[in-house]
C-alpha cells in the first residue's frame, strides 16, 4: 500500500480549504461562493471544486495488472478569469491524485495527473463580426471543450484527470439559436506515463506534439 506524503497532503488540503463542492460532470464556469468568500470584483470570475472517490475492483480484467485494486482519487480545480471589456483572460489548475492502489495497479493517466493546468487562454469578442445580429468571439491557447453528444469532444465528468486542447477556437452564436464551431487545436498529452511516476503522483508538465 503506498501511503500518501506530507507534502502532496498539505498541497490538497490546502486547496480543500478554499474551494467549494461542486458536482462531478459540473463545468467550471460559474461564479459561486469561493468568489464571494474572497470578496472578488464583478470583471473578476473564480470557482472551484474538490471531489473525493474510493474504487475498488475484484477480478481485474487486465491481463498484466494485479487482480484486486483499490484507489482514493482525489481531485481539485480551481479557475480564475479576469474580464477585460473585449478581451478575457482565463486560467485553470487542476490537482488529480491517487492513493492506496496496490503495487501493479492499474491507475494510469486517466486518474492520476498532478499539479497540471487544464485552461489558459485568451479570448476576443469579435461582436458581430461574422454576421449582423449574431455574437462571435475567438479564444486561443489551452482550453476544455464541449462538443455535440461529447463523445469525441468532451470535458469528463466521470473521469478524475481533465482533457485540454491547445490551439484555436472560433465560436459564431446566431439570433436562431444555432452555433457554429470551427476549432485546430493538438489535445494535452497527459503526463507522465512511467508506472513508479504515477503511483508517486509525481508531476509532470502535460505536453502537446504535431502528432495528434
Amino acid at each position: 500500500m503506498l501511503k500518501p506524503g506530507k507534502t502532496t497532503l498539505f498541497r490538497s488540503l490546502a486547496l480543500l480549504a478554499v474551494a467549494m463542492p461542486a458536482a462531478a460532470a459540473a463545468q467550471i464556469t460559474d461564479d459561486g461562493l469561493l468568489h464571494e468568500a474572497v470578496g472578488a470584483p464583478d470583471n473578476w470570475h473564480l470557482s472551484g471544486s474538490v471531489r473525493a472517490r474510493y474504487e475498488a475492483i475484484d477480478g481485474q480484467f487486465r491481463e498484466e495488472a494485479v487482480n484486486r485494486d483499490r484507489v482514493l482519487a482525489l481531485r481539485t480545480t480551481l479557475l480564475a478569469e479576469y474580464d477585460a471589456g473585449p478581451v478575457r483572460l482565463g486560467a485553470e489548475f487542476h490537482d488529480a491524485c491517487a492513493y492506496l492502489q496496490r503495487r501493479g495497479s492499474s491507475v494510469g493517466t486517466d486518474v492520476v495527473n498532478a499539479l497540471e493546468f487544464s485552461q489558459y487562454y485568451a479570448q476576443g469578442d469579435l461582436g458581430e463580426a461574422l454576421g449582423s445580429g449574431s455574437t462571435s468571439y475567438l479564444k486561443a491557447g489551452r482550453m476544455t471543450m464541449q462538443l455535440g453528444s461529447e463523445r469525441l469532444v468532451a470535458r469528463q465528468g466521470f473521469r478524475t484527470s481533465v482533457t485540454s486542447f491547445t490551439g484555436l477556437r472560433l465560436t459564431r452564436e446566431g439570433e436562431d439559436g444555432r452555433e457554429f464551431v470551427a476549432f485546430w487545436t493538438l489535445p494535452a498529452v497527459r503526463l507522465p506515463t512511467g508506472t513508479t511516476a504515477i503511483r508517486r503522483n509525481r508531476p509532470q508538465w502535460d505536453r502537446e506534439n504535431t502528432d495528434l
